[in-house]
């Protein structure tokens, strides 16, 4: 289903949104985050697929969620409804704070893209099975502060400048790590 409000919104008008996505019949899910800037925070805490509360000020911020299931794969995609937001609109006008909570209810392939935000991404407890972010000018604190229960076969982090914590890495049950980083502080705690 896919969720679509039609508004439009001045800066400063703050807007509020809760929403929520049910598992329904799939058996692994392949989620695509992809949030131009703010305050981002997910984490593992939801009865169903997707919990998520997000708040902004600007039209082309607002979320767009739409989740798909077939042959028991489901696809679940969260972004704004704009590719095209300029940096400086972003970076002096906008007010964006997405805070996602996701289910461990099935494996799950998790693929983060990060602009211009900060904030924490807490995996610990979820199913994943594969794991690809890809960061701007980020500020991001990943980390895994319960066991995967599922074999994570392949972490791939790719960053521009970027500040990025990799916490207790140990509990990832990590195959592989790819890393491919520009000027930035990265920090590997295993």
């Amino acid at each position: 289903t896919s969720s679509k409000v039609a508004h439009n919104i001045a800066a400063g008008s703050v807007q509020r949104e809760t929403r929520q996505v049910e598992l329904g019949d799939a058996s692994r899910v392949e989620a695509s985050i992809k949030f131009a800037g703010g305050e981002l925070k997910v984490k593992g805490d939801s009865d169903s697929l997707m919990t998520a509360k997000f708040v902004y000020n600007l039209d082309e911020l607002e979320p767009i969620v739409v989740y798909d299931v077939q042959d028991k794969l489901g696809r679940l995609t969260i972004q704004h409804k704009s590719d095209t937001i300029r940096l400086e609109r972003l970076l002096t006008e906008a007010r964006n704070e997405w805070e996602i909570e996701l289910g461990d209810q099935v494996p799950l392939a998790l693929d983060l893209d990060l602009g211009a935000s900060e904030g924490k991404i807490e995996l610990g407890g979820l199913q994943i099975d594969r794991l690809n972010i890809s960061a701007g000018a980020a500020d991001m604190s990943v980390s895994f502060d319960e066991p995967n229960p599922e074999r994570l076969t392949s972490m791939y982090v790719r960053s521009g400048a970027a500040r990025l914590e990799f916490r207790e890495l140990g509990n990832a049950n990590l195959d592989e790590l790819t890393f491919d980083g520009g000027l930035g502080t990265y920090t590997f705690d295993f």
